[in-house]
């Protein structure tokens, strides 16, 4: 019997998650179709462009995704109280944004203002909408359900394009945040391994890798998509008055793994990143001393103990400052991008090649690994017991290597 939503989803404290959801019958429908000889990729980009705008809209953080062409994966921070510190006008411009007003298909800009005055002069109507953007469920609902009408239409049929249940599993520790993460950008790359991250265009891995400057590399891995900042880029000022109203009528889906998509072998075998060029990765001329020097970096302090840079993080030119708010901290990894990037790229040869790996790398590559076990949380022995208890559960998962 599968375990109720509402165990596996903290309605009371922030907490990250990874999300998977298939296709009905595990068919690629966002991907070749041998059936109809079709290529149906164009659609992971609908999947792509719808969850950027509900993960602005919604109280999440979206960090990671990667649409394969029969399921999909994300990684996200969900604050479940973010919702109550919103204005009233907030919602219902953040509501508005993921429900326009439309016209043949077409989004009328002109009316959404209007669309907005209708919705404050609806209490009820307003306190919905207020408790679906600060629903994860909801988030997964109306992230898949434009999709399958959409796609539905197209193909002049009826029925579930996704199954009904996703699968959800709480990273209680920032080890399993960035493991899920790796796996997730990962997950692409496995299915053709002479596949490089950069053309993987439907990951998020390919887009920070083109859409971020040399400043950003230097930064901390940022979300991808937030929620959870205010127009200004600015965290929520205000704390919650009162407390949520937490829905125990979601069940969780079963935790079946996704099968593994095959990719076209489409790409030009042999083909090598520019930092295994460089003698960044691989057996290139002082490959081992580098991936030492990457091992020091990323391994250098406890996960989550930042020191002094907590209070002054490194912040990418042009962009708002986060003002950090007693009592609702700020979601964030603590790595460099360019430390993630280069973790990820060792990890691709070290699954390629035969080489030496050092002891903190493969402490991570058995980490990423137990991510391919569906649980329903992950984290240290610790950490799994007071989630467990917590939920009056019978602990059944296996804790993250050390």
């Amino acid at each position: 019997m599968a375990t109720p939503r509402y165990k596996l989803v903290d309605g009371e404290e922030p907490c990250s998650y990874h999300l998977v959801s298939r296709c009905v019958r595990r068919a690629w429908l966002c991907g070749w179709d041998d059936y109809t000889e079709r290529d149906y990729s164009y659609r992971r980009e609908w999947l792509i462009e719808r969850l950027e705008t509900l993960g602005r809209c919604f109280a999440v953080e979206v960090f990671n995704f990667a649409v394969m062409s029969n399921h999909f994966h994300v990684v996200v921070h969900y604050d479940p109280k973010a919702c109550e510190s919103w204005s009233d006008e907030e919602v219902a411009r953040r509501w508005v944004e993921v429900f326009p007003p439309t016209e043949h298909g077409r989004i009328i800009e002109e009316r959404k203002a209007e669309a907005r005055e209708l919705l404050l002069d609806d209490a009820n109507r307003l306190e919905r909408a207020r408790r679906s953007l600060g629903s994860l469920s909801e988030f997964m609902k109306h992230l898949k359900q434009p999709i399958a009408r959409r796609a539905n239409a197209e193909d002049d049929c009826t029925g579930h394009f996704f199954e009904q249940r996703f699968y959800s599993g709480a990273l209680l520790s920032d080890e399993a945040v960035l493991a899920a993460m790796v796996y997730v950008d990962l997950n692409p790359v496995r299915a053709d391994l002479e596949c490089r991250l950069e053309e993987c265009r439907d990951s998020s891995a390919s887009r920070r890798l083109r859409e971020n400057s040399a400043e950003a590399l230097e930064d901390y891995l940022r979300p991808l998509a937030s929620g959870l900042e205010d127009s200004w880029g600015n965290e929520r000022q205000e704390e919650p008055t009162e407390p949520p109203q937490q829905d125990e009528g979601l069940q969780q889906d079963e935790f079946e793994e996704p099968r593994m998509e095959e990719a076209p072998r489409e790409h030009a075998t042999g083909a090598l990143s520019s930092k295994r060029r460089r003698g960044w990765v691989g057996g290139g001329p002082g490959a081992q001393r580098r991936r030492r020097r990457f091992v020091t970096r990323i391994g250098a302090r406890p996960w989550g103990a930042r020191g002094e840079e907590e209070d002054n993080p490194p912040k990418i030119a042009g962009e708002p400052a986060r003002r950090k708010v007693q009592g609702t901290p700020t979601p964030r990894v603590d790595v460099r991008l360019k430390d993630y990037i280069a973790l990820l790229e060792n990890i691709v040869e070290t699954e390629r090649n035969a080489v030496e790996v050092p002891d903190e790398l493969e402490r991570w590559r058995a980490r990423v690994s137990s991510i391919h076990r569906r649980q329903r949380a992950y984290g240290s022995a610790t950490h799994l017991e007071q989630w467990a208890k917590k939920r009056n559960m019978r602990l059944r998962e296996v804790a993250l290597p050390d």
